[in-house]
């Protein structure tokens, strides 16, 4: 399993159209795809400070931390 992230800004009609360039990793033929919308509304007065560990329970950054690293760079290339 896969899990890919992109980040939307979702419109006032609340249509969008999906077209994503999968990895090449990616097994050809049927799949189920998921889709988990979840706000990611920050307010405009936040600062960075504001940010520090926020992702310290995400699921994408749990793990050894160099791998995560090398993972989402080999991702883009």
């Amino acid at each position: 399993m896969q899990t890919l992230t992109q980040h939307w800004l979702i419109p006032k009609n609340r249509h969008v159209r999906i077209d994503l360039d999968l990895p090449p990793e990616t097994p050809e033929g049927e799949a189920d795809v998921v889709l988990i919308i979840e706000s990611c509304s920050i307010p405009k007065d936040t600062s960075l400070d504001d940010l520090i560990g926020c992702l310290r329970d995400s699921k994408t950054f749990e793990g050894d931390s160099i791998e995560t690293q090398r993972r989402l760079r080999d991702e883009w290339s």
